[in-house]
């Protein structure tokens, strides 16, 4: 593993993706280029580093042309030695050759651009390259695979996340707790540490290198690894350089959803008021996020009946046989594939499968544009109203 100042691996991605003479070249093609002139780069810094002659980046180091010559691939039949390498760096400003003094043999001098790795410049990010240019499929074969969700897809393309400000944010809050997960059945509580901090920067740096992949579950979710990217860095993101997404989501959305199959109007309007969670825990005198993570474990991604229990008896006095019928369904369908199909044809077959709309979607959730706000809040109101319920929709700037 080695550290990279952030904005060296920004100028680089810039550098391949703004090329005319890569406009053809893959996804995989391109990342095999930008892993080696990040190696490269590295290597000129570790011998400035380990020059005993200077301490200061602002004096040049002799490297001699045979050190360099590891540094070589081979892309689409044409071949990239390490002066074609070093050119791409030095049209970066990412380093300097001083070849003034060069005579015969003697070695040419380097240098990295010392303001690069100044002040707010030196935010490092550890890369373990064998899973930031993980060896997946190209955009190419994604479109043919899925040619249905190209809006989708070509927005993933178009998302990225600013890994500087993101690090410093992640740097600035270890320890503190996130959101907690439902593993097995059993609510997991999680919390910022350092090798979670290194997890979720890796799938940045995967997304900003358009490294993606995608996939469709039978009940009609949308998967990708910019869906699956920490909540945590929703904040961060930027869609077609675009910054300040909206956040639009629907409040109480499995509550909501399950709603179609029952039969209590005391329940249908809490639902569609936003305020189910709410109701429950001031009846379990839990916090909301508690009450929730409790409705996930044993009312909707549970297939066992619940028959007591404290939330038992909350659900038993707010809404009396509303139990007795998801205890009924049970017996014939999975309850989180039934609430996960309802929610893919609102959001993905009745919103981001039919319109060009720049949006990224991750489940119950929308990010747009401030100016298409109102545009997608409605379409997801009208897909909600199609089933037969209102909704509650939250939005925010994240």
């Amino acid at each position: 593993m080695i550290l990279i100042p952030t904005k060296i691996i920004e100028k680089i991605n810039f550098l391949i993706e703004d090329s005319i003479l890569l406009k053809n070249y893959t996804e995989k093609q391109k990342n095999k280029l930008k892993r080696t002139l990040i190696s490269l780069w590295y290597f000129i810094y570790l011998r400035q580093l380990e020059d005993d002659t200077f301490s200061s980046f602002d004096f040049y180091t002799n490297i001699h042309n045979l050190q360099f010559s590891k540094f070589r691939l081979k892309v689409k039949s044409k071949s990239y030695n390490h002066p074609y390498l070093l050119r791409l760096l030095v049209k970066s400003r990412l380093i300097f050759i001083n070849d003034k003094f060069k005579v015969g043999f003697f070695s040419k001098a380097y240098k990295i651009n010392s303001k690069l790795i100044s002040s707010y410049n030196l935010i490092s990010v550890e890369i373990d390259s064998n899973l930031v240019f993980k060896n997946i499929k190209n955009k190419k074969y994604w479109l043919e695979l899925y040619p249905e969700y190209k809006n989708l897809i070509e927005n993933s393309y178009n998302t990225k996340i600013d890994i500087q400000k993101y690090i410093i944010w992640l740097n600035n809050n270890i320890g503190i707790k996130l959101k907690p997960k439902i593993k097995n059945g059993v609510v997991v509580d999680r919390y910022l540490t350092k090798g979670r901090v290194f997890q979720y920067v890796t799938k940045c740096l995967r997304v900003n290198f358009e490294n993606l992949w995608f996939k469709v579950s039978d009940s009609g979710r949308f998967y990708s690894n910019v869906v699956s990217l920490p909540s945590s860095a929703t904040p961060f993101l930027k869609l077609y350089n675009k910054k300040n997404l909206v956040s639009l989501d629907v409040a109480n959305c499995q509550p909501l959803l399950l709603a179609t199959q029952l039969n209590s109007e005391r329940y249908k309007k809490d639902v569609e008021q936003g305020v189910f969670y709410q109701r429950l825990a001031d009846i379990l005198k839990k916090k909301k996020s508690e009450t929730k993570m409790l409705c996930f474990r044993y009312l909707f991604f549970s297939n066992k009946p619940l028959k007591s229990g404290i939330l038992f008896n909350a659900m038993q006095s707010l809404y009396p046989l509303v139990i007795e019928q998801i205890n009924k369904l049970r017996q014939t369908q999975s309850l989180s594939f039934l609430l996960q199909s309802l929610e893919s044809d609102i959001m993905i077959e009745g919103l981001a499968k039919i319109t060009d709309l720049k949006m990224i979607t991750r489940h119950d959730e929308v990010l747009c544009f401030e100016e298409h706000k109102q545009e997608v809040e409605n379409l997801m109101r009208e897909n909600i109203a199609k089933i037969g319920l209102d909704a509650k929709i939250k939005g925010t700037a994240p």
